[in-house]
């Protein structure tokens, strides 16, 4: 499923409600999947399995940054990655699902 990314979001970096509400305003972030990546990284958890995926691409994940690559893969339709400023948010096409990356 393809993403449906909005072209006016603002080049500076929003907050994450205001990225919802912009983009997505039928969601509210009770339905954010919210975790810490360094918590992630160091108990070997994976939220919604973003991190599996990005390693299955050979795209692993050690840091915030490493999340944001995957935007500018112009044949990736499954996620969309952006910074804002609790971290980086990134939605999954396939479900719809929200995951907020805090450092």
């Amino acid at each position: 499923m393809m993403i449906d990314v909005p072209r006016d979001l603002p080049k500076q970096t929003p907050r994450f409600v205001d990225l919802l509400s912009m983009a997505w305003p039928d969601l509210t972030t009770a339905d954010v999947i919210v975790a810490s990546l360094s918590d992630c990284l160091r108990h070997n958890r994976d939220a919604a399995a973003v991190l599996r995926y990005f390693e299955s691409i050979g795209m692993p994940v050690r840091q915030l940054d490493d999340l944001l690559t995957i935007s500018s893969k112009s044949d990736e339709e499954e996620l969309f990655s952006r910074r804002v400023v609790e971290g980086v948010a990134i939605t999954i096409g396939a479900d719809g699902t929200w995951v907020l990356f805090r450092p």
